[in-house]
């Protein structure tokens, strides 16, 4: 048998409490980097990867724990503020 015969289906509900949890995270970690983009920013970073390569240089882990930023990663960063 493949697989973890534990494993059940969650209920919907728990789906939306997790994802919630998820997205709620995702901002908390979001918001820690935001004054990184605004010193960056201030210093003539313009584009994404100006942004990205600006975090990767100050030592800024990204979400995941990487030491380097990708152009994707800041934008996800910026769209998770705008959202929420």
């Amino acid at each position: 048998m493949l697989g973890n015969p534990r494993l059940r289906v969650g209920a919907p509900d728990q789906a939306r409490a997790a994802a919630a949890a998820k997205s709620a995270q995702a901002r908390a970690r979001a918001a820690d980097v935001l004054p990184y983009l605004d010193a960056a920013r201030r210093a003539g970073a313009r584009t994404l990867h100006e942004l990205a390569e600006a975090l990767t240089n100050r030592g800024v882990p990204t979400p995941a724990g990487r030491a380097t930023w990708q152009p994707e990663q800041v934008r996800r960063v910026l769209a998770s503020q705008a959202d929420g």
